[in-house]
């Protein structure tokens, strides 16, 4: 994972210190690691992870694809695509009929070789463009309300059963969904969630706005390899400035961001201002220098992406597909398109 990081503006690794399969069980209620090897040295490797998703509003198990890696020596072999072959063996089991894949905008390779239609390959059906916000935290920003017929409340203030059922009635609307249980906080995310990070907006004694505060950073970081393009100059300046304009310094090469996720969103009726203000009191909440950055992600057409517009942000693009076999083609055209769809970012 640390030989091969992203591309992008910001060359991130992702590292999964101090153990690789901890930070996976935060993927799937059941996950599986395929890898490749060429004389003792990993060449390819990829998760497939499994959960309960709402799929056209109903419970439904589906697949995640990620973690996707080649080492540098042999993206220009058939380590990638042996690796799908084994992955097609593996969705034998019937587990699912259909994945959901993420490539990031500047991997071209990868979007090449998955998009070329070589045999074996499953059949890639490209999704709406998914925005990653990346929000600065200022110590000096002033607090801002956004809506003042709500009242924002900490989870623990609520029965998780309570805070469960509102994300399960909103998250049916949305295609994959995540659909969450008792089951999820009080085992795989227990070590790094609790009921107290759930920021909850409340409107005449009714919950109307949920979201998340996830730190994941004791199983999975962020590690800086090196800044491209008009972010070069900008960190530098950045930095000479921050104590004056009040944010941390961007780390430097091999550092890794201090920083948490902005999950488990789910808002009555779409509204942006309600989830602006949950993002608001969840933002002054942690602007003392403890965090460098969130991050919280929302597909295109998401009218929920409007309530970022009050924040200073850097965002970078993805594009989710739908990766599928002969056996997963009528499932896939099944799809109702007309649902906005939800990723969670923080298992992305």
């Amino acid at each position: 994972m640390l030989d091969t990081p992203m591309p992008g503006a910001v060359k991130i690794a992702f590292s999964r210190e101090p153990d690789f399969f901890e930070g996976l069980r935060l993927q799937g209620r059941w996950n599986q690691v395929i890898c490749g090897s060429q004389n003792d040295n990993l060449t390819v490797m990829g998760t497939r992870s499994i959960r309960p998703m709402y799929i056209n509003g109903e419970p439904t198990d589906f697949g995640y694809l990620s973690s996707l890696r080649v080492s540098k020596p042999y993206r220009r072999t058939l380590a990638l695509a042996r690796g799908f072959d084994r992955l097609k063996q593996e969705h034998g089991d019937g587990r699912t009929k259909a994945y959901l894949l993420t490539i990031v905008k500047y991997n071209h390779e990868t979007i090449a070789l998955l998009s070329s239609g070589k045999a074996g390959l499953p059949t890639l059906m490209p999704l709406e463009k998914y925005h990653t916000y990346t929000v600065l935290i200022n110590k000096f920003r002033g607090k801002r309300s956004h809506a003042l017929d709500v009242t924002i409340k900490y989870g623990n203030e609520y029965t998780l059963t309570e805070i469960l059922n509102f994300m399960n009635q909103i998250g049916n609307k949305r295609q994959f969904y995540p659909v969450y249980s008792l089951e999820d906080f009080e085992g795989a995310f227990s070590t790094t969630f609790s009921l107290r990070d759930f920021y909850v907006a409340e409107r005449d004694g009714s919950i109307v706005g949920v979201i998340g505060k996830w730190d994941q950073s004791i199983c999975k970081q962020n590690l800086i390899c090196g800044y491209h393009g008009w972010l070069r100059p900008f960190r530098l300046i950045h930095n000479i400035l921050h104590t004056i304009t009040g944010f941390n310094k961007l780390p430097g090469r091999g550092k890794s961001f201090k920083m948490f996720y902005g999950s488990f969103i789910a808002v009555k009726d779409d509204g942006p201002n309600i989830l602006a203000e949950l993002l608001e009191h969840m933002y002054q909440d942690h602007n003392d220098g403890t965090y460098d950055i969130f991050c919280i992600g929302f597909s295109e057409s998401d009218p929920l992406r409007h309530a970022m517009k009050n924040f200073r942000t850097l965002c970078y693009q993805s594009r989710p597909y739908l990766a599928y076999w002969d056996d997963g083609k009528e499932f896939v055209q099944q799809l109702d398109t007309n649902q906005l769809i939800y990723l969670e970012l923080g298992t992305l």
